[in-house]
């Protein structure tokens, strides 16, 4: 007797165009990346299962023809030390940024182009969703709980986990296509809104345990 309740989370207003681009500036400074940087995120715990490798591979190779993509990790684990050692064996150290554990992510979510989630399993990504419910364009991995979350096309991207080249391909189309990434961006902001908002979540809990509690 199971009765699934979807995580909730809150839709945060949106910073102002002056606020967004104080914060951008205050973001490449910190990393030292130039300003028309293109920048992708990964959000969570480094751990083998979340194949950051994986990205980093995608944006070594993307960034060949694509030189102004960069890529921002925030979290930390037991594989930083070994994907910093990767990043510069791939002589792509000066394009990745680690920015380790961060208390600031909600500031940091709206200023990425794009956050990826490549990993092999997932329980329903808060950072996933929290990175949709910003309006942030999403690419992840497609396992059964990141559909939960994304329609394909519709409200972000899914490609296989382990598809190096699948990631790149992804985050070549979001770079050479706005118009889609905004699209994209503005219906996961919408289906957070319409489907795992935080009073959705409460009342499906309510009634729950009104059903137990019947006699």
């Amino acid at each position: 007797k199971l009765r699934v309740i979807p995580n909730g989370v809150a839709l945060p207003e949106r910073p102002s165009s002056m606020e967004f681009a104080e914060r951008r500036q205050r973001l490449l400074a910190e990393c030292n990346w130039p300003d028309d940087a293109w920048i992708v995120g990964s959000i969570g715990r480094l751990a083998p299962q979340k194949r950051v490798r994986d990205l980093i591979f995608a944006v070594e190779t993307l960034r060949q023809i694509r030189p102004n993509l960069r890529l921002l990790i925030v979290g930390d684990g037991p594989e930083r030390a070994r994907l910093e050692t990767f990043a510069r064996s791939v002589q792509v150290a000066s394009h990745v940024h680690f920015a380790g554990h961060r208390g600031d992510v909600a500031d940091i979510q709206p200023l990425l182009q794009a956050v990826c989630l490549p990993s092999d399993f997932e329980g329903q990504s808060n950072s996933l969703m929290e990175s949709m419910a910003v309006g942030c364009p999403c690419i992840a991995s497609d396992i059964p709980p990141n559909r939960e979350l994304i329609v394909h096309g519709e409200s972000g991207l899914l490609v296989p986990p382990g598809d190096m080249v699948g990631l790149m391909q992804q985050m070549r189309v979001l770079m050479d296509d706005p118009e889609l990434a905004s699209r994209l961006g503005a219906a996961a902001r919408q289906r957070m809104r319409d489907h795992f908002a935080i009073p959705d979540m409460v009342n499906r809990f309510a009634v729950l345990y009104r059903e137990l509690c019947a006699p």
